[in-house]
């Protein structure tokens, strides 16, 4: 008898079973196994429940329904900054535990909490990636993928941002005139938007749907991907039933994964055999020299996480092979983008006297939209503190990147973490707990500029583009789209949330990223 397959077994509840249930040895290993989480294990003195200490049972029931991360926050509001959510998982919600376990390591390097690999899985090539590379391998990717977000690439890519942005206006135009309501389902055309960007820069090769008014398969693809990998994380918690589960995910879902990496690499390839001096994301990943430069099999990796972080949430972590999309987050934008820019306009219009604020700083800066550049909006303060609590508000991210402590221990907000403990930051709980900030639920941009009530507000808890030397290298491009796009947007509308969309933000759950529903605005053009 294999008794790691019955604990297993236990965690997924899968010893609920009648055969199991009448199994007198697997009763008494189950409650053995429970007592020794509760009483003996090392992480046995932090608080948290016990049910939670006990087994995986709450924290999967809580993933399969989409409200994880808004159930750890919860348990954080009782029971303070960390809390064991697992039996071998800790989770914290202050900006100090951001800085002790994702940051740069000012000591001994062998004391650096690594990725959780086990919960991140391996890629379909079995390439490396920036997300999941080694120390060496990480440098070198960072190091020439950097240079595709850099200022100077910047403004090489300033032409890509301005056109997409244009069209994304001419559509929406269209659209209001289409419709005598004038409702508009944003959350799409954002997609749109942002992945049709995506697409040129990282592929030579727009996806059209801006154009077509329509998904592209490959698009409808990824959205599948995304949830996918939270069900596969799931099923690695548990290794010896892995297996057994895979069973029950239709062949039509696992063949997402290899279909999503062999459009991307083709792509990527098709991309590489162009004779063009185009200033896009690959050609800085082609600059690379024989001992330094990528594989092929590393190039299209890098077109996944390019594609599948470039399109609808901005920074995280966040995800390219199964959980790659989750870290592609971390370095991804766009999906991000396309995320965050729904949340803000949600929380605007829900808070009537901040979106007037910011339509005044608008239209009072421009007297077109096509003086609107980079470089004017970056100046533009309002419009910057609304997307910082975009950020804080609805994180594209809202789960924790798991690490591991290292051999020999480690320590975390004064806390001394035993070694091969799995710890992480949940963003959830940290941008909106009230230890870290003043109305946490409240959607308030006068924060993020030195307003005196917000003193002692713990900006550092808000990290939505990760932290440290693993942090979103696609920071400046994801802040200048959203800048561009939300900006045009006010310029050329007038804005406002109709009554059944209310509750639209209570109608989101989490799969790693949010699962939202279509947020319908309605529209109107200020000048006809």
């Amino acid at each position: 008898m294999n008794w790691t397959n019955y604990l297993e077994l236990v965690g997924l509840g899968l010893i609920m079973t009648d055969e199991a249930s009448r199994d007198p040895q697997v009763i008494i290993y189950t409650v053995g196994y429970c007592i020794y989480n509760i009483a003996f294990h090392p992480l046995r003195n932090f608080p948290g429940p016990k049910l939670w200490a006990a087994s995986f049972v709450p924290s999967t029931r809580e993933a399969l329904s989409g409200r994880l991360p808004f159930a750890i926050k919860d348990l954080h509001d009782e029971y303070g900054e960390v809390v064991r959510v697992g039996p071998n998982t800790l989770s914290f919600d202050s900006a100090q535990a951001w800085e002790d376990i994702y940051g740069h390591l000012k000591g001994d390097k062998k004391k650096t909490f690594e990725k959780d690999y086990e919960f991140y899985g391996p890629t379909v090539s079995g390439a490396a990636n920036i997300i999941m590379a080694k120390e060496d391998d990480h440098r070198r990717f960072r190091k020439l993928q950097s240079h595709a977000f850099s200022e100077k690439a910047l403004k090489a890519q300033e032409s890509y941002l301005q056109r997409y942005t244009r069209s994304f206006i001419d559509r929406l135009h269209d659209q209001v005139k289409g419709t005598s309501k004038g409702l508009v389902p944003m959350s799409m055309w954002y997609n749109f938007t942002t992945f049709d960007l995506i697409g040129d820069l990282a592929f030579a090769h727009s996806f059209g749907m801006t154009e077509n008014a329509e998904l592209h398969p490959w698009v409808k693809i990824t959205f599948d991907y995304i949830k996918m990998m939270e069900f596969m994380r799931l099923t690695r918690i548990f290794p010896s039933v892995e297996k057994v589960l895979h069973y029950f995910i239709p062949q039509s879902l696992k063949d997402v994964r290899t279909n999503h990496a062999k459009w991307s690499a083709e792509k990527a390839q098709a991309r590489v055999q162009m004779n063009t001096d185009r200033q896009d994301f690959m050609s800085y990943l082609l600059k690379g020299d024989d001992k330094n430069g990528l594989t092929k099999d590393e190039i299209n990796e890098a077109a996944t996480i390019l594609i599948l972080a470039g399109s609808e949430t901005v920074s995280f972590r966040l995800i390219t092979h199964e959980l790659g999309i989750f870290g592609f987050m971390t370095n991804g934008r766009d999906k991000q983008t396309a995320t965050v820019l729904t949340g803000v306009t949600y929380f605007l219009l829900n808070r009537p006297e901040t979106y007037e604020r910011l339509k005044t700083e608008i239209r009072g800066s421009f007297t077109s939209d096509k003086e609107m550049d980079l470089s004017s909006l970056a100046q533009q303060n309002y419009l910057n503190a609304c997307l910082e609590e975009g950020l804080r508000m609805y994180p594209p991210a809202p789960t924790a990147m798991p690490r591991r402590s290292p051999t020999g221990g480690g320590v975390v907000c004064g806390e001394v973490i035993p070694e091969n403990a799995v710890v992480g930051v949940t963003s959830w709980a940290a941008h909106r707990s009230a230890r870290n900030w003043l109305y946490p639920d409240d959607f308030m941009p006068e924060r993020w500029l030195g307003d005196p009530r917000f003193a002692g507000d713990s900006q550092k808890a808000s990290q939505a583009f990760s932290y440290g030397p693993r942090n979103c290298i696609g920071k400046n491009l994801a802040f200048a789209e959203m800048r561009l796009i939300l900006a045009n947007l006010i310029w050329n509308f007038d804005l406002e949330l109709p009554q059944e969309e209310k509750d639209w933000f209570a109608r989101n759950k989490i799969f790693i990223l949010w699962e939202k529903p279509e947020l319908h605005i309605k529209l109107s053009s200020r000048l006809v």
